[in-house]
Formats: structure tokens, C-alpha cells, sequence
């Protein structure tokens, strides 16, 4: 991939990251447990914009640098390039969030997280452990970073739908 096209993805994944923290931080502002992980008006505006952004952005390169041959290949990296930087700065964005500008909120979504967990009849597991596990597992850098990798899954299917229908 050469360095222009890789730049231009780069710095799009950073303005996409901006654009669904502030997502983020609106619903934030406007009710807590509006980032819990249900689907909701956070997740449905986030993914419409994940979409619709890495379609224009491939669509906008594709027009503006008409002297490349856009493959599968090339639109295929543009995408999960740009997909990539914005999940990576919103799981960054996450792990500030929960550990330093509100720790309340790792308390709602433990709790949360706890009252599905009881409904189940093999949840055998204290309020006080199951928070410590999310402490330590799951909202910790190295838990932020695992579920970006983890990101990265549907990351890959997204990139290849995309590139799929817009390739030349």
C-alpha cells in the first residue's frame, strides 16, 4: 500500500474515532447507562456511522486518486485501515472513560452485567468478585486492548462487504 493511500486511511481512522467518541460522549452526557452494551440509539448511531463514514471515505480516495487500480485488495486495506484507527481510539477513549473520568460507571455496568448474570441458574459468582473481574479483566489496558483485537473480527467482515460492492 503505498504511503499516501496509507496516510489518508490512518488519518481518517483518527477523525472516525473522533466522531463516534463524541457519539459516545453525548449519549454520556445525556444518561450513563445509555453506553451500556444494549442495542440502543449508541450502538445503532455508532455502527450507521461506521458504515456510511468508511463508504465515503472509500468512495471520496476511489475519485480523488483515480490513477490507482482500486482491487478488492487495495479498497479492502483502505477500509479496515480506517475501521481499525477509529475502534482503536475508541477503546482508548473506553479505558479513560471508565478508569479515570467516571469510575461510577464501572459500577452501573458491573451491575448491570450482575443482574443478567443472576438471572442465569449457573451465575455463582459474588457481586464483589464479579466486579473485581471486570476491574481487572476487562476494563484494564491490556482488557481494552484485547477487546480491540477482538474488534478486529467484524472489522475484517465490514472491510470485505464494503470493498465487495465498491470496487471498481
Amino acid at each position: 500500500m503505498d504511503n499516501k493511500i496509507r496516510n489518508y486511511s490512518f488519518n481518517n481512522g483518527m477523525f472516525l474515532g473522533l466522531i463516534l467518541i463524541l457519539i459516545i460522549t453525548s449519549h454520556y452526557l445525556y444518561s450513563s447507562e445509555a453506553i451500556l452494551p444494549l442495542f440502543n440509539s449508541c450502538f445503532y448511531s455508532s455502527l450507521i456511522v461506521l458504515f456510511l463514514y468508511s463508504i465515503s471515505a472509500l468512495r471520496y480516495v476511489q475519485l480523488s486518486m483515480i490513477e490507482y487500480d482500486f482491487s478488492f485488495k487495495l479498497c479492502f486495506s483502505i477500509v479496515f485501515l480506517i475501521l481499525a484507527t477509529a475502534l482503536f481510539f475508541m477503546s482508548l477513549y473506553y479505558y479513560v472513560l471508565y478508569n479515570f473520568i467516571d469510575k461510577n460507571l464501572l459500577n452501573q455496568y458491573v451491575d448491570y452485567q450482575y443482574d443478567i448474570c443472576l438471572r442465569s441458574p449457573d451465575c455463582d459468582m459474588s457481586f464483589e468478585l464479579y466486579f473485581q473481574f471486570y476491574q481487572n479483566k476487562h476494563f484494564s489496558f491490556y482488557g481494552q486492548i484485547q477487546q480491540w483485537i477482538f474488534s478486529l473480527i467484524p472489522c475484517i467482515l465490514y472491510s470485505a462487504i464494503i470493498s465487495l460492492f465498491m470496487k471498481k
